[in-house]
């Protein structure tokens, strides 16, 4: 199986029931006249296909909190217990995984720290089948089966055929068919969604409600990309390489980057970026408390600079001002409502991200100041796995049987 078949992912139902079940998935708790008034559906043809969705337990019923009297409205619910999914992200410092049930909910959490960006590509494999393995076991006493496995990979991938492209933070990764060699291992289907469109999608939908139209999710960590959210839609480009942010020329200075180039936003910004210039300060004998620390990641240069240090304020500073031009370039071309940040960001203090924030909005013409908001996310661990397992339970919800 080269080509991904995505009828491995498709939920056996009629069309108004797929309609049906899309709209109990967006507004929960929502009785047989509000779903057809949303659908446009005939209340006849909504009792029917309802029917069926009880009988087959993929959803439930019950009253409705805001309903009071003898003929008190029930509500429909997905039912959480009809599966699960496991979304799980790889990383060059490990794994997040999570078990994502058909109500939309977190069932479980796994976090394991490994050092797969220096692995070689078989053992890569091995160890993210080995565990995706683990997780299942763990997963044993969910209700409900598996419906299947959502990877989120750290670079570029073509999603229809299940396989890498490039990967600027983990080597020898390229054109690997991590999805046929998952799923075979594992007899489950396996999807590989385009990584910041379902991050930006996780955010929408438990941290914004899909209140908003125009959204860019900023992703700050090991590399810096931007998750798309466009008149409603997420977009994920021709190639499917759309939000490649950190690969965009920023500098001049002969900064090489991990995809090849010089000058990128990442190699200057991203979390090993700042690792990287507080070591050589220290090497300098600059005076820091990141000195003590016998080890130095990109978080430490965060948390030190929330502390006052100067060095770190110096690096910080740096760093944001270089993502502030950047993301300002993407405010004109994309003219979004909303613009939120990685939550790891939080790192750098209050008083560092007033700066940052200023330092952007600045930027900003007259009409986008007065239409645009900045936030931080909340979310704080396992946004890609969450992410992940969105992905592939909307792919679940999105066909019907006469597709």
């Amino acid at each position: 199986m080269n080509r991904l078949s995505y009828s491995h992912f498709r939920v056996d139902r009629t069309p108004t029931q797929i309609s049906l079940l899309q709209a109990i998935r967006n507004y929960e708790s929502s009785s047989r006249t509000r779903l057809s008034d949303m659908t446009g559906i005939q209340h006849a043809a909504i009792s029917r296909a309802v029917s069926g969705l009880l009988e087959d337990k993929l959803v439930y019923e019950k009253p409705m909190a805001d309903s009071v009297g003898p003929r008190r409205k029930s509500g429909l619910y997905l039912n959480p217990d009809h599966g699960y999914v496991i979304g799980m992200e790889y990383m060059p410092c490990g794994f997040e995984a999570m078990a994502v049930n058909f109500g939309y909910m977190a069932a479980k959490t796994f976090r394991k720290s490994m050092d797969l960006a220096n692995m070689p590509q078989a053992r890569r494999v091995e160890e993210i089948i080995s565990y995706l393995r683990h997780c299942l076991k763990e997963c044993s006493e969910l209700k409900g089966k598996c419906l299947g496995v959502s990877l989120l990979d750290p670079g570029m991938v073509d999603t229809a055929n299940g396989r890498t492209v490039f990967c600027s933070v983990m080597d020898d990764w390229r054109d690997v068919p991590i999805a046929e060699l998952v799923g075979k291992a594992l007899n489950l289907p396996v999807l590989l969604p385009h990584c910041m469109s379902a991050k930006v999608a996780a955010v929408d939908r438990f941290e914004i409600k899909g209140n908003r139209q125009n959204v860019l999710f900023i992703e700050y960590g090991d590399g810096i990309a931007c998750g798309l959210k466009l008149a409603g839609a997420f977009p994920t480009g021709h190639a499917n390489c759309a939000g490649e942010m950190g690969h965009i020329h920023i500098t001049d200075r002969e900064v090489l980057c991990r995809c090849g180039a010089v000058g990128c936003l990442e190699a200057v910004c991203a979390l090993p970026a700042l690792a990287a210039e507080a070591h050589e300060a220290i090497k300098k004998k600059c005076e820091t408390s990141l000195a003590k620390l016998p080890m130095v990641c990109g978080i430490n240069v965060l948390e030190a600079a929330a502390q006052g240090d100067r060095l770190a304020c110096r690096i910080v500073e740096e760093a944001l001002e270089h993502l502030a031009k950047a993301v300002c370039g993407l405010v004109n071309i994309l003219d979004p409502e909303l613009i939120v940040f990685d939550n790891r960001m939080k790192a750098a203090g209050p008083m560092l991200l007033a700066d940052f924030v200023r330092n952007v909005s600045k930027r900003f013409a007259v009409l986008q100041k007065q239409t645009i908001e900045i936030r931080f996310s909340d979310i704080e661990t396992h946004l890609g796995s969450l992410g992940a397992g969105v992905s592939l339970l909307d792919r679940y919800l999105a066909s019907s049987s006469t597709d």
